[in-house]
């Protein structure tokens, strides 16, 4: 992955602050929708732990997919649960191999009427984004429920600054945590789905992020017979 290797400087505080009022007034597109247990950003559960939803997906036949990070699941089969411990449905597909770190869950369709694709806190998102779209800079936002961050609605939509991306992975430097992984991150002005939340850095706090871009996570899923469409927000 092209200069991710190199050193990053953390965003202050006083910027992140910066960055909320800037997001805020920038997305007044942004349409909220009221919050679903299965929805991107909101909590998932597995025999591996908590970790959050991220985007809404559907093949040629109308199956609903929905998607978290590959290491939040350990076999396909498995069933996943909401934050009160219902079954949402069961693992279709994972992967964690390179910048690659998805899991897809076939919703059961006794839920359907229960999905909301719209991104907890922001809204969207309105597509994806691809590489060559984006730059240096660009202000992302995450949905997330991560922990401490995730006990108050106000603090699981964080904005953060993009470092780099590829077809396959990106860099950033926004405040993500234990629990964060899975979760949609979406590219400010734009509103597009741009990847997945994966990994984290190791500074006090936590700012360094990284994971699959939704580019590349559909190339993977295609390539192994998944041939599916992001549903908007």
């Amino acid at each position: 992955m092209r200069s991710m290797n190199r050193r990053l400087t953390s965003v202050s505080s006083l910027f992140l602050s910066a960055l909320v009022a800037i997001t805020t007034a920038a997305a007044p597109g942004a349409a909220r929708a009221a919050e679903t247990l299965i929805q991107p950003g909101a909590e998932v559960n597995s025999s591996v732990g908590q970790c959050t939803l991220n985007y809404v997906f559907r093949d040629g036949g109308g199956t609903l997919f929905i998607g978290t990070a590959g290491h939040c699941s350990k076999n396909v089969g498995d069933a996943m649960t909401d934050e009160n411990g219902a079954r949402i449905g069961a693992v279709a597909f994972r992967i964690q191999s390179g910048d690659d770190d998805f899991t897809l869950i076939r919703i059961d369709s006794a839920r359907y009427g229960e999905v909301s694709s719209s991104v907890r806190n922001w809204g969207g998102p309105t597509g994806y984004t691809v590489s060559t779209q984006t730059s240096t800079g660009d202000i992302l936002l995450l949905s997330g429920y991560g922990v401490v961050f995730s006990s108050l609605a106000q603090t699981r939509g964080r904005p953060g600054i993009l470092a780099d991306d590829t077809p396959t992975g990106y860099l950033a430097e926004l405040p993500a945590i234990f629990g964060d992984s899975g979760g949609p991150v979406i590219e400010a002005s734009t509103h597009k789905a741009l990847g997945i939340v994966s990994g984290i850095g190791v500074t006090i706090p936590p700012s360094t992020l990284l994971g699959p871009t939704v580019e590349g996570t559909l190339a993977t899923l295609g390539a192994h017979g998944f041939l599916l469409q992001l549903v908007t927000g």
